[in-house]
């Protein structure tokens, strides 16, 4: 299905040093040179290896299988709950997502600046300005969860919001992720967890914030990366799929992009004893490529979803490898 395969470790610190030392971008472009592995990038820099990456691939007519260490969703009843609003689609979701953390942050365009809250112009490069109009690693994710748990609470009459972690606040009780109604009298459940996090346990979720293998933070930066890429490949006329939310049917031309877990790939690989990040990210590789070769990825990339799980995963994302319920 693929010619090229490749994967990041990724990193939500917030020192570009510490980015450097986490984030590892493994390649396999099936030359027989076997994987190679791209280190000492920052988030941004990362950004720049895929799309260069995607651009080569457009101009010798091969096509790639990506994907980063992050969620690319958040769980269902989070934008109900912080916009009181029903979503029709993961596009809406995460581009209200970063509109959002534009007005949050108050960023400042070239030659003038955006008051706190006012709407977003629109950009000749990207929707979040990692191209450098705009400066998305000057703000702070931390903060931003703590306005939308402060939202939350006003919006759902409740006691705390969803995000916790290490060094931010305790984990919510059980009793805040139950069934809410919006202004419109629907009716909507707030999830503590996305459905593939319910089918895997061992998936963290992402409103974990801080501790032990927390993604929250890196997917509240990793989220916003992806949008820019999305915005940035449409502009060069490059095709990107992000599966399974564009759907699971994967289009006959252009790229695709998919979550993979890496203790998951690791454990169907076989691969046992220390890890590290450049190591984690060439594994993936390796099980994507070999997924490819023996005929397993095409079936994993059309899973069959039931209608309640799919609407669902179409908004939440999906971890390439968890079989849906039944599967």
């Amino acid at each position: 299905m693929f010619d090229w395969f490749a994967f990041a470790d990724y990193s939500g610190a917030a020192e570009a040093a510490a980015q450097r030392r986490a984030i590892a971008w493994a390649v396999d472009r099936g030359d027989g040179k076997g994987i190679a592995v791209v280190q000492g990038v920052t988030r941004q820099g990362l950004l720049q290896e895929a799309v260069a990456l995607l651009l080569e691939a457009e101009r010798k007519g091969k096509r790639v299988l990506f994907g980063f260490d992050h969620n690319y969703g958040f769980p269902s009843g989070f934008y109900e709950a912080l916009w009181g609003a029903e979503p029709v689609s993961w596009e809406q979701i995460t581009g209200d997502y970063c509109k959002s953390v534009e007005h949050f942050a108050g960023w400042q365009e070239r030659g003038g600046a955006r008051g706190r809250g006012e709407p977003a112009d629109n950009h000749k490069k990207g929707s979040c300005g990692v191209d450098g109009s705009m400066r998305l690693e000057q703000w702070s994710p931390r903060e931003w969860a703590r306005a939308a748990n402060g939202q939350i609470t006003l919006a759902l009459g409740v006691a705390e919001g969803p995000f916790w972690g290490s060094r931010f606040g305790p984990k919510p009780g059980a009793g805040l992720f139950r069934t809410f109604s919006l202004a419109d009298g629907r009716s909507f459940v707030l999830h503590d967890r996305r459905l593939v996090e319910e089918r895997y346990r061992r998936l963290k979720p992402g409103y974990q914030l801080g501790g032990i293998g927390s993604v929250g933070q890196q997917t509240l930066y990793g989220v916003l990366y992806l949008r820019e890429l999305l915005e940035l490949c449409k502009e060069a006329g490059v095709a990107v799929h992000i599966w399974p939310q564009h759907g699971t049917r994967i289009p006959d031309t252009g790229h695709v992009a998919a979550e993979v877990y890496p203790t998951l790939s690791l454990a169907m690989e076989g691969i046992r004893g220390p890890r590290t990040d450049a190591g984690d990210a060439a594994a993936c590789v390796s099980w994507l490529s070999r997924l490819d070769r023996e005929g397993g990825l095409e079936e994993l990339l059309a899973l069959s979803f039931g209608e309640e799980e799919w609407q669902r995963a179409r908004l939440e994302g999906w971890v390439l490898g968890v079989k849906p319920e039944g599967v």
